[in-house]
């Protein structure tokens, strides 16, 4: 019953949704192990970007995080990894997109 909810498990279920979606991050790996060496140059790259792209976006004070900024830009990444893996197993890589975030 949502109405007997405390803000522990409006934490609690924020947690496990946003771990989900870190995790999907790993395809990163998942990608990196389709590509040339110097994809995977600009991959890293970009993916060093994206993260001080979402640090700056999404915090709000040196600790504190907006958490749906957190879990939105992560659901993109994540979306946007497995698009290029996708990409990658069908029509071949597209070195330009990969420096994308």
């Amino acid at each position: 019953d949502q109405d007997n909810l405390t803000g522990f498990d409006s934490v609690y279920c924020f947690s496990k949704v946003y771990l989900g979606e870190d995790a999907r991050l790993n395809e990163f790996g998942t990608l990196r192990s389709l590509l040339s060496s110097s994809q995977r140059n600009t991959l890293r790259d970009a993916q060093r970007g994206w993260i001080a792209y979402r640090n700056r976006a999404c915090m709000t004070a040196p600790t504190t995080v907006n958490v749906d900024c957190a879990l939105r830009e992560t659901r993109a990444r994540a979306d946007f990894l497995q698009a290029r893996i996708t990409e990658c197993r069908t029509v071949g890589c597209a070195t330009s997109r990969l420096s994308d975030y």
